[in-house]
């Protein structure tokens, strides 16, 4: 028998030259319940100042293989505690997950910026499922703590036995889980995006605003209740133009300007619920709309004809550019690896936005 070559992997940051590749990490189905759909999770850590988050690369090969994201945990000050810990699906149960854990504990121990008393590893998991993840951690050397936090069951790594927090034969403490409601992920996206949190269901184009994006609104933009194409791709969009922000991205999202006035006399509307985004990105010093998105129940209003109406006064800019072919992944149309080198012609739905085409290019200004 061969033996199986160990993966040579590293640590990377998640940047505006890596993110492409993160937002191609799949996930097996049943395993978006511990850890959500990958482009979301670092779109939702991308502001948090507590989050330590790597993506898991393969230097042979040049790919993403998998994510990592440690809580600083503000409650236990220099306590590592990892959040989420993925690998590809079409990597798992070849080594990779055992060779991402040791690159992972060196940057316990040596990486500046994990600071703290580099003892070991905090972790709390939801039990149940067949690919229930604590048979891979008590393999690797984790510890059962005989604690059940509102994470799940926890979990600790030592470097050293004395640091350890439970005997090596301690058991996995018991959870009821049955009265837990079932998740699922294959709610139909019209149905998901109804359920947005103070969704404006009479909007009309005159009440439209364009907005900074806020962590808030993720949620408003990406429904992980539903594995649907354009749910996909939003976080793939969003997640892209967070990272690629110093890079000339930009997203602007789309709000009813009535709860945008009415946000500090309401205690339910905080963050006015975005409806609607819309990528751009600076190219060719031109603005590109890379993407636009409405939420499904507010569609046929005219409003992302409305939204294009208030790009050239928002960004300061006398027309807006488009390409006419785009890959199928970037409009949602799949989440394959197949998908991506797809193409779709998109001229015909350019034209019903406003854009016209001018010197071999789809243009969208305010006298079109």
């Amino acid at each position: 028998m061969v033996a199986r070559k160990t993966p040579n992997l590293e640590l990377r940051k998640i940047d505006a030259q890596t993110v492409a590749a993160i937002n191609r990490i799949q996930l097996l189905p049943e395993q978006y319940h511990n850890l959500g759909y990958i482009p979301y999770a670092t779109a939702q850590a991308f502001p948090l100042g507590d989050c330590w988050q790597r993506a898991i690369w393969d230097v042979d090969t040049d790919k993403a293989v998998g994510i990592v994201q440690i809580d600083l945990n503000d409650d236990k000050p220099g306590e590592h505690c990892l959040w989420r810990f993925g690998i590809d699906r079409r990597y798992q149960g070849l080594g990779y997950g055992k060779a991402a854990m040791d690159v992972l504990m060196n940057a316990v121990r040596v990486d500046p910026e994990l600071p703290g008393p580099r003892k070991g590893l905090l972790l709390s998991y939801e039990p149940g499922g067949k690919n229930c993840p604590a048979a891979f951690y008590l393999k690797y050397g984790f510890r059962y703590t005989g604690i059940v936090s509102p994470g799940g069951v926890d979990m600790y790594y030592a470097f050293k036995e004395e640091d350890h927090r439970s005997a090596p034969d301690t058991p996995p403490p018991t959870v009821d889980y049955s009265t837990r409601p079932h998740r699922v992920f294959d709610v139909p996206s019209e149905e998901a995006f109804a359920k947005v949190p103070n969704l404006p269901k009479s909007l009309q184009t005159k009440d439209l605003a364009l907005s900074e994006f806020r962590e808030g609104q993720l949620q408003h933009l990406h429904r992980p209740e539903s594995l649907s194409g354009e749910s996909y791709a939003n976080a793939r969009w969003i997640n892209w133009a967070l990272y690629r922000s110093e890079a000339g991205a930009t997203i602007k999202v789309l709000i009813d300007k009535n709860q945008q006035s009415n946000a500090g006399e309401s205690a339910d509307i905080v963050t006015p619920t975005a409806v609607g985004f819309i990528v751009m990105e600076e190219a060719y010093e031109k603005l590109y709309m890379r993407y636009i998105w409405i939420n499904p129940n507010l569609r046929k209003r005219g409003l992302a004809r409305g939204t294009l109406a208030l790009v050239p006064s928002e960004m300061k800019r006398d027309a807006l550019y488009a390409d006419s072919v785009v890959s199928a992944d970037a409009i949602g149309s799949g989440d394959n690896e197949a998908d991506w080198t797809e193409t779709v012609d998109v001229t015909s739905v350019l034209t019903g936005l406003g854009f016209v085409s001018k010197d071999g290019a789809m243009v969208y200004s305010a006298d079109n």
